[in-house]
């Protein structure tokens, strides 16, 4: 299961990093998973991030997995908050990862 999310992550967290870095003023240009500060297209990238399948954000969709469902299982409360709880999870950890790449973008 991990092997099958790495890349479909990898992308979606490179696109969405893309898309912040582009919302923060940095002139980004994603390839695949391969993004590129590129203030002049006619010369070479200031600097590049290749977003490798340990930057995916497997480990973090893990542990906000176990976490969301063991928060989800504790909580009192309604069966649909909990289902909306565990739903986010995924979502919440592409766009965590995704801000997190878009800071290195920007930081350098």
């Amino acid at each position: 299961v991990v092997e099958r999310l790495g890349f479909p992550m990898q992308l979606m967290s490179s696109t969405y990093a893309a898309l912040i870095g582009g919302l923060m003023g940095l002139p980004v240009l994603r390839s695949g998973v391969h993004l590129a500060v590129v203030p002049d297209p006619t010369q070479d990238p200031v600097f590049s991030v290749l977003v490798a399948r340990n930057c995916s954000g497997i480990t973090s969709l893990v542990v906000l997995l176990a976490l969301g469902f063991l928060i989800a299982v504790l909580t009192p409360t309604r069966w649909y908050w909990r289902t909306l709880l565990f739903g986010l999870v995924l979502p919440l950890a592409i766009l965590m990862n995704a801000v997190r790449l878009a800071i290195i973008l920007f930081f350098g």
